[in-house]
Parts: C-alpha cells; sequence; structure tokens
C-alpha cells in the first residue's frame, strides 16, 4: 500500500508541521477530490478499528495530521467533521507512538492541540447557527441557545489562554527543538485567541435583535473580564512584526466600539478612532497578506464614523483608505466578503451582522 506521505506529495501536497509550502494544489479539483476520498478511507479504517475494539493507531500521525489540514483548506464550513475525527486520530497515535518511544514533540503536540480548539469553535458556532435556523425558531428560545453556545466558546478561549501562556513561557526541559518553534507555536495560538474574541463579540451582534434582557447582562457579565483578560494576555506575547501588530489593535479597536454600542460604557469615538487608525494606516509597504488583516479594522472604522457624526469629517479619507487596502490585499480567504461590506458601508447600505458573523466568526 502506498504510504501516505508519498501519496501526498504525489500531489503536490507538501507540509512542513506548520504551513503548506504551496497551496496551487486546491485549484486542482482532481487533487482535491483524491484528498477527500483518501480522508474517507481512512476515517473509515478508524471507525472500523473502534468497532472491532481494536486499540492499534495508524502509523504516520504527522501525514495524517497533513491530510487533515488540507482538506479544511478546500472543503470548507460545514466539513468540520473530517479535520476533526482526522487530527484527533493524528493527536492519539502520536501519544500512541510517544508512550513507547518516548519520541516527543511538543511542536506536533501543539498544533493538535490548536487544531481541536479551532474545530470545537466552529463546530459550536456551527451547530448553533443550524438550530436557530429552523422554521419556528423564537426569540427567546434564540436567546436560551445563544447562552449555552458562548458558555462552550468561554472555555474555548480559556483553554486558548492557558495554551498560549504555556508556550510563550515554557522553559526548559520541554522540548521544542528550537526557540522558532516555539515562538511561532506562540504565535499560531495567539492568533487563534484573537479570532475567538473577535467571533465572540461578533456572534453576540447576530443575536442581540433577538436577544433577552437578563441574557444580555449575563454575557457582558462574563465577556467583559473574560475579553479583558485576554487582551491584556495577548499585549504581553505581541511582537513587533506588522501582523501582530495589526492583529491585537483591530481586537482592541473592537472590543472599544463593541462595549459602547452594546453597554453604558463611555468611551470618547474619537478614542476609538485613533484605535482603529492604528490598525489601519500605521505601516506602509505592506505585503498583501499583511494589507489583508488590516481590511476587518477598515470595516470597524467606517462603522465607526457611519454612528458618530462627529467623525463625518473623516469620511472621505476613510473611503479612500478602505478602497486602497481593497486593492493591494491578498484575494484568499474572505477578501469577497470584506470588499462587499466595504462597498455596503462606502454606499450606506445596511450591513448584515449575521453574514458578518458567519463569514468571519471562524477564520481570519
Amino acid at each position: 500500500m502506498e504510504r501516505l506521505a508519498d501519496f501526498l506529495s504525489s500531489l503536490g501536497v507538501e507540509y512542513d508541521g506548520r504551513n503548506f509550502s504551496s497551496l496551487d494544489w486546491v485549484e486542482n479539483e482532481e487533487t482535491c477530490n483524491l484528498l477527500h476520498q483518501k480522508a474517507f478511507e481512512i476515517i473509515e479504517a478508524i471507525n472500523r478499528q473502534k468497532e472491532e475494539s481494536k486499540t492499534d493507531r495508524i502509523g504516520d500521525f504527522r501525514s495524517t495530521f497533513a491530510l487533515a489540514i488540507a482538506c479544511s483548506h478546500f472543503l470548507g464550513k460545514g466539513h468540520w467533521e473530517i479535520k476533526m475525527i482526522l487530527a484527533g486520530e493524528a493527536h492519539s497515535s502520536y501519544v500512541s507512538n510517544l508512550v513507547k518511544t518516548g519520541d516527543i514533540d511538543v511542536f506536533f503536540d501543539h498544533q493538535c492541540r490548536k487544531a481541536h480548539l479551532d474545530t470545537s469553535l466552529e463546530m459550536h458556532y456551527l451547530m448553533f447557527r443550524n438550530l436557530i435556523a429552523q422554521e419556528g425558531m423564537t426569540g427567546e428560545a434564540i436567546s436560551d441557545l445563544f447562552m449555552k453556545h458562548i458558555v462552550q466558546t468561554s472555555n474555548a478561549i480559556q483553554e486558548l489562554m492557558r495554551f498560549l501562556e504555556l508556550c510563550g513561557r515554557q522553559e526548559h526541559p520541554m522540548n521544542f527543538a528550537s526557540d522558532e518553534l516555539q515562538g511561532k507555536m506562540a504565535f499560531d495560538y495567539y492568533v487563534s485567541l484573537i479570532q475567538a474574541v473577535r467571533g465572540f463579540m461578533l456572534q453576540f451582534s447576530c443575536v442581540q435583535p433577538v436577544i433577552q434582557v437578563e441574557h444580555a447582562q449575563r454575557f457582558f457579565e462574563m465577556a467583559g473580564p473574560l475579553i479583558t483578560n485576554a487582551i491584556e494576555l495577548m499585549a504581553q506575547f505581541r511582537d513587533g512584526a506588522s501582523t501582530s501588530y495589526i492583529m491585537f489593535q483591530t481586537v482592541m479597536a473592537q472590543f472599544g466600539t463593541f462595549f459602547v454600542k452594546y453597554t453604558e460604557h463611555e468611551i470618547p469615538p474619537a478614542s476609538n478612532f485613533d484605535q482603529c487608525n492604528r490598525a489601519t494606516i500605521a505601516f506602509d509597504d505592506l505585503e498583501p497578506i499583511e494589507t489583508y488583516c488590516t481590511l476587518f479594522a477598515h470595516v470597524l472604522r467606517l462603522m465607526l464614523i457611519r454612528d458618530h457624526e462627529g467623525l463625518q469629517g473623516h469620511l472621505t479619507q476613510a473611503i479612500q483608505d478602505a478602497l486602497d487596502a481593497l486593492e493591494a490585499s491578498d484575494r484568499s480567504r474572505h477578501y469577497d466578503v470584506y470588499s462587499n461590506i466595504i462597498h455596503q458601508l462606502i454606499n450606506d447600505e445596511e450591513v448584515n451582522m449575521i453574514l458578518l458573523s458567519d463569514e468571519l466568526s471562524i477564520t481570519w
């Protein structure tokens, strides 16, 4: 039987444990179909082992993990099961191998843990959205379901905080193989934490029109301290790189505008606007993917101007800045969503907060 590593390599799917050397294969439908088929074959084998009560694990856990991540690239939302099963099996197989051989790989262990948390956040949100989309769902029922959903989200955020602190502060003898790998892992948790916090706020905005008053109060009692603690932790681990800075300033801007809009917090609009500026126009000569990271802050900036008459004098420049960012941005991920929302704001159209939450809660 062909080794999984050889199978992936033959399709041009080269994974270094964190990134693919190229994503050209994503555009090849035949390649994606073959990867999808291979994933199902492995999942069927896993299920057969469970039915037969066998404890044997797959041998090549690194390639299985690579396949899990590859499938998430071309399957998109709603197919979290494949990534969850394959990544989970890869991690279990790694642990089994560790017990037998003592061969520890802290970086791989944490990549699996992070994949589990990221996928759990996606799974819980999509399950929540499917439930509230059912016919006859009342506002009260949606509010009840949301409160159950945010407990799961809150738990995941706390786990991401725990792992970020663990990786960021971990000293020897834990074997990260190199300080570089340790730094990369801490940064990956940092990005996942920022994304989870962003999603936490977007998801509330999605249901805010129907949420019960007492539930909204409970949400902010939970969300306020949680998000504050998360931001304080992120501040300790951000570095001087433009991407890290942009992401941090963006979540700070979102936090400020979010709590002013939905609570009695009094933060001057000009202060929140300055925060948005730091996330959008603080750097020159950004790479396309770095410019992409500014697009959410451009959305926040335009929303803030629309909501506060005293900021209207900045509208023309903010529109031009947002259009320039769209022009210079990488076209991957959710570029089309950002483009549509920015043009809706420019044209003074209503922004669909449900769409905003659905598209931008899970990934950048």
